[in-house]
């Protein structure tokens, strides 16, 4: 593990990590989740400098595992904050090492990992403000303009699919994705679902279909057979995370890239993707990967290995993360009318989280640190002390 010493000549010092929850009101069954509704814990760093740092963590409440938001501040509030207590918000690295040290035992994977990424982009946060300059301009500065693709509608039926994803096109994005797993779809609807929506935006849009991995490989190797001639851009997370077998026999078997990482955690469980030769491009999520700091890591070493990276969803903090770097391909962007991100798009203000797209662009965010900032009406509403 080795010995790691706190610095002792710093002058900020954290003094708090303070949690806040919000549930929507909505069900989330138009997505395919009945019974389901989404949450956000909003977590705070609080340093003796009067300077605060914002990030959250999504979670649901759900009939079959209850409320997710509880765990997630139990860990933060109980746990991780009396590692953090008294410690320099610039020394990211001691503490990031420090909290996984901690937790190796009991969460290498999961909601620990994800209470660890809060904490880690609060860090930057506060890193960003100090510094006044946003996050991707500390981290690299490479460009002011992010690729983005179109989430469409997950659960539509293949016409009214088609339909969206049209649209976004006319809109001007270049890229959609939808599900196509056991989720939501059998293998011939997803099959229709792709049919439909290659037929009406043509052969020049990029079309991408998400299995959430609920398929076996067996199953996978025989469906990409069939969906070769619709010129997908990828298949995303076509059989089971931990499939690692699995990924490499779908390769060496179709010509359509393979991408996946969206349930995969820290620089090792990416290492063992990467080096076994399973995919074609990564999607590591800041917040599930454990924070900016690992997420830099795993595309140093991506980047060793020429696998592009592609992150899913958050859209606010990964326009930072493609700002920052080469080798990224674009990010999943969930525009106003999509409910996936509906919790997200009412509780925070603009332009913490870029709302609208342009020629399949959005800007780099401007606000210093993250740019995470409350809107007050929205928090009064889906507070869940109400």
């Amino acid at each position: 593990m080795g010995h790691f010493q706190s610095f002792e000549d710093t002058s900020m010092k954290i003094t708090d990590v303070k949690t806040e929850k919000y549930t929507a009101k909505e069900d989330m069954g138009k997505m395919g989740e009945s019974g389901s509704f989404s949450e956000i814990v909003l977590v705070e760093v609080l340093t003796d400098e009067g300077v605060t740092g914002r990030s959250y963590i999504p979670t649901q409440y759900s009939r079959s595992l209850g409320r997710l938001s509880d765990h997630a501040c139990a860990i933060l509030n109980k746990n991780l904050k009396r590692i953090v207590l008294g410690q320099d918000p610039f020394s990211y690295q001691f503490v990031w090492e420090k909290i996984y040290n901690s937790i190796t035992r009991w969460g290498r994977r999961g909601l620990w990992i994800h209470c660890l990424g809060a904490i880690d982009i609060a860090l930057w946060d506060i890193i960003g403000k100090v510094a006044k300059q946003p996050l991707w301009k500390l981290l690299g500065g490479y460009r002011e303009k992010v690729p983005v693709y179109a989430n469409c509608a997950f659960t539509l039926p293949p016409e009214q699919l088609a339909k969206r994803a049209l649209e976004y096109v006319e809109q001007g994005f270049k890229g959609v994705k939808f599900r196509g797993g056991m989720v939501d779809a059998t293998p011939e609807v997803a099959t229709c679902r792709i049919k439909a929506v290659r037929e009406a935006v043509g052969p020049d849009v990029a079309v991408m279909v998400d299995i959430n991995g609920t398929w076996d490989a067996d199953t996978a190797i025989r469906m990409c057979r069939k969906w070769e001639r619709y010129d997908l851009f990828w298949i995303e997370e076509p059989v089971h995370p931990d499939d690692i077998p699995g990924f490499k026999r779908l390769k060496r078997t179709t010509s359509i890239p393979i991408a996946t990482g969206e349930q995969h955690t820290t620089r090792f469980d990416f290492r063992q993707l990467i080096e076994s030769g399973a995919v074609d491009i990564i999607q590591p999520g800041v917040r599930r990967v454990g924070g900016v700091t690992e997420w830099m890591k795993i595309w140093s070493l991506a980047t060793m290995y020429s696998i592009p990276l592609a992150p899913p969803t958050d859209q606010y903090l990964h326009a930072h993360m493609l700002a920052a770097v080469p080798n990224t391909v674009w990010i999943e962007f969930c525009a106003k009318d999509n409910a996936f991100l509906q919790l997200q798009h009412n509780l925070f203000r603009e332009p913490h989280e870029p709302k609208t797209a342009k020629d399949s662009y959005i800007d780099a965010p401007r606000r210093p640190g993250v740019g995470l900032e409350l809107d007050p009406e929205a928090a009064r509403l889906y507070s869940s002390q109400r």
